[in-house]
């Protein structure tokens, strides 16, 4: 195996990672809004999601370096 090939594996490794995860978290965010979907309106679910939604994605984008600035295209 060379080390290219150990490479590939980890990369794999880290993307089966991340996909369980996405599914998880996309699982569990479904639960919670059927679970309060009875005492709140379809607004006020959005609402809470964004507050949760928008500070982890700004550490991410922090935590991995890459930014959010638009691009102008040329």
């Amino acid at each position: 195996m060379t080390q290219g090939d150990a490479e590939r594996t980890d990369q794999t490794a880290l993307g089966i990672g991340i996909i369980l995860m996405s599914v998880l978290t996309m699982a569990f965010a479904d639960a919670v809004v059927k679970l309060v979907s009875a005492d709140l309106t379809v607004w006020q679910i959005f609402f809470a999601r964004s507050l949760f939604a928008i500070p982890i994605l700004i550490g991410l984008s922090r935590a991995t370096g890459v930014g959010m600035k638009l691009q102008v295209p040329r």
